[in-house]
């Protein structure tokens, strides 16, 4: 089936949804882009197709990025590899020493083959290490600029999420055309329908305030109410999602 087909058979509500989420997602993108594009230091003058790729690449889910490369695989390959041959080594010496059998030919042998498996262990987990402290590191802005951008973005994927559940809820306690609303009447018919609370109602009035002026301009101003932004749209979430379940 084309993805033609597949959107005519959206409803009205799920379309304007839709749209709304291609939107966010495509402000993240382009704020991660332009953090990409400032990480050699310099004043931001263009977003290349390169600092869109990078870009794209970091908003993938972490189930995506997370999976092991060739290196990493070989890596654990060659600590599992020490790991054996070190217990050898040890257990030659053992068997010398308790049993009479020196079946690896002499202590210096069996100390030589524990010792290199466990070099071998030792050099695994460096590089290992060595490659999670340069991805972590890779994937940290600098002061200033990179940091606000890495936090509006955060806000932005947080109120997508918030704004998804809110319409979903909302389609299911009022009904499907509910959810077409503007957030701003979805909220106040969840209120009324007791599916959140005043002070609930609040903090999404003011997280919509934040949202549009993150988006549509002048910004959030001060970025300590960016971060409080953040921390209240994951504490909405959590009470929709334990709403949902009970």
């Amino acid at each position: 089936m084309q993805t033609n087909d597949l959107r005519a058979l959206l409803t009205p509500a799920a379309r304007e949804m839709m749209g709304e989420l291609v939107r966010d997602f495509g402000e993240r993108l382009l704020l991660s882009a332009a953090d990409a594009a400032t990480r050699a230091g310099t004043d931001l003058r263009e977003i290349s197709v390169s600092d869109l790729a990078q870009a794209f690449s970091r908003l993938q889910p972490e189930s995506v990025r997370s999976r092991r490369t060739l290196v990493e695989r070989v890596l654990e390959m060659y600590m599992a590899l020490g790991v054996v041959t070190g217990f050898v080594g040890i257990a030659g010496l053992v068997a010398a020493h308790y049993f009479g059998r020196a079946f690896l030919g002499s202590d210096s042998v069996a100390v030589a083959v524990s010792a290199g498996g466990y070099f071998l262990v030792f050099f695994s987990f460096l590089m290992q290490r060595t490659r999670v402290y340069n991805r972590v590191m890779s994937t940290r802005g600098s002061i200033g600029l990179d940091v606000a951008l890495h936090d509006t973005a955060v806000f932005i994927r947080n109120w997508s999420e918030l704004e998804l559940a809110l319409r979903e809820r909302a389609s299911m306690l009022v009904g499907e055309t509910a959810a077409h609303k503007p957030i701003s009447e979805i909220a106040e018919l969840l209120r009324n329908a007791g599916a959140l609370n005043a002070g609930d109602l609040e903090t999404v009035q003011r997280l919509l305030r934040v949202r549009n002026n993150v988006v549509h301009g002048p910004g959030p101003g001060d970025p300590r109410l960016l971060r409080e932004a953040i921390a209240d749209s994951r504490l909405i979430m959590q009470r929709l999602m334990a709403a949902g379940v009970s």
